[in-house]
């Protein structure tokens, strides 16, 4: 588990020097740069992978806490479990579309 930190904390600052030189250069990224970058947005700024860590979280204790309600009242309602999971994270669900249309359209796919 340590390693892997280690080795996502390098490739993050690797990107956001990358970043910050192509903005800086007033140039474009390359496709092969834009691929790599994809899914590590949320570890680019450290205000953001907090904002990431508590939806996670929140998400978390939405599902399990109607999980412990369901088993608490000795029903099970997958359906209802569903749907409370959905509503949950609905912003991340958001968030990962627009990311996929940002690189869909960047890529020129």
């Amino acid at each position: 588990k340590h390693k892997f930190r280690k080795a996502l904390q390098r490739t993050a600052r690797k990107l956001a020097t990358i970043l910050a030189s192509k903005v800086e250069e007033d140039k474009e990224m390359s496709v092969d740069e834009l691929i790599e970058c994809v899914g590590m947005e949320a570890f680019l700024s450290k205000g953001f992978a907090r904002l990431m860590h508590e939806k996670r979280k929140k998400h978390s204790f939405s599902v399990l806490g109607e999980y412990c309600h369901q088993q608490q009242l000795g029903v099970r309602d997958d359906d209802h479990l569903a749907k409370v999971s959905k509503l949950s994270s609905k912003w991340s669900r958001e968030r990962a579309r627009n990311v996929a249309v940002g690189y869909w359209e960047n890529l020129n796919c």
